[in-house]
């Protein structure tokens, strides 16, 4: 049973007034209480506008005019916001962030040929866009794609965070595509980096020291 169906059942609970009085503002005290303690905030059992605003309801948020900023941690959080975030004990490079903002920002992204990932909400329509339209233009349709993996670069604990841990950058054909080689399909299909790199995102393949033909990322 898909969310929107259920959400649509609820309100015909409520419509109809089978759901009222006592205990309707029941159930809405605990959901606040449930939706506040998920996204870290005040726990009051009162369904407030900070409550109602981690609801994300809006399952196409607006994507104009979302500025591309430079590969720069701080430009980077200007655009897509920070987090707080631990370091995993056990797996080299992983981290855990902070579940409110995970909840707030990273959202499902379906493409056009059946695969999907997750990543920021303010990147997921136009990944989707581009990606068809480089599939399209280039007659080369990637079998794998991930976007977010909440991480430092090269899973190095050392190294900074890389742009998968906001989701605004992605790996296609990874086994295909491995660091320091141009032997994969992107280079017998040139047209399909050209639809991302024409639309002002950053191609691993350009970077000098560490050339990494598989990434695509959300940055200038």
């Amino acid at each position: 049973m898909n969310d929107d169906f259920k959400r649509r059942w609820n309100l015909r609970q409520v419509e109809s007034g089978v759901l009222e009085g006592d205990a309707l503002g029941e159930i809405i005290r605990r959901g606040a209480l449930a939706v506040q303690a998920d996204a870290e905030i005040l726990a009051d059992g009162l369904c407030g506008p900070d409550t109602v605003s981690q609801l994300d309801l809006d399952r196409d948020p607006p994507q104009s005019d979302v500025p591309i900023p430079r590969g720069r941690r701080a430009d980077i959080e200007r655009v897509y916001g920070t987090f707080d975030y631990e370091e995993s004990e056990d797996t080299k490079g992983a981290i855990i962030i902070e579940r409110g903002w995970s909840r707030r920002n990273i959202v499902k992204v379906d493409f056009f040929n059946g695969l999907y990932t997750y990543a920021h909400k303010l990147v997921a329509r136009e990944m989707a866009e581009l990606f068809e339209a480089a599939c399209l233009k280039s007659g080369y349709t990637p079998e794998k794609i991930w976007s977010w993996v909440p991480r430092h670069k090269r899973h190095d604990p050392k190294a900074g965070l890389s742009t998968h841990a906001w989701g605004i950058s992605f790996d296609v054909d990874s086994a295909k595509h491995r660091p320091h080689t141009t032997d994969g399909p992107l280079f017998r299909y040139p047209a399909w980096a050209k639809t991302f790199t024409d639309a002002n995102w950053t191609w691993g393949q350009h970077w000098t020291r560490y050339p990494d033909p598989m990434h695509f990322q959300r940055t200038k």
